[in-house]
C-alpha cells in the first residue's frame, strides 16, 4: 500500500456524509454550509450529490476554528468588562 502525497490527498473528493462524520455534524448542516457558499463543493448530478475537495474542507475547518477562537475571546472579554467584581 502506498502513501498518498499531500497533493493527492488535497485533490481527493469526499462526500457530505464523510465530512459530517469526521466533525460530528449533521449532513443537513454541511449541506447548509454548501448552499450558503461557506464550503466549496461540486455537484455530480442528483443521484451522486455533492463532493468536496479535501483541501477545501480543511480550509473551511481552519476558518471556522479561527472564527470560533475569536468569538470565545470576545465573549470572555465582554464577560470580564460586565463583571463588577473585576
Amino acid at each position: 500500500m502506498t502513501a498518498q502525497s499531500g497533493a493527492e490527498r488535497d485533490d481527493q473528493l469526499v462526500t457530505v456524509a464523510d465530512i459530517a462524520g469526521h466533525i460530528g455534524a449533521y449532513e443537513q448542516t454541511v449541506r447548509g454550509w454548501i448552499h450558503r457558499g461557506e464550503l466549496k463543493a461540486s455537484t455530480f448530478g442528483t443521484r451522486i450529490g455533492w463532493r468536496v475537495r479535501r483541501a477545501d474542507d480543511d480550509a473551511f475547518l481552519r476558518r471556522r476554528q479561527r472564527t470560533g477562537a475569536i468569538a470565545r475571546q470576545l465573549l470572555t472579554l465582554g464577560a470580564t468588562e460586565l463583571d463588577p467584581a473585576t
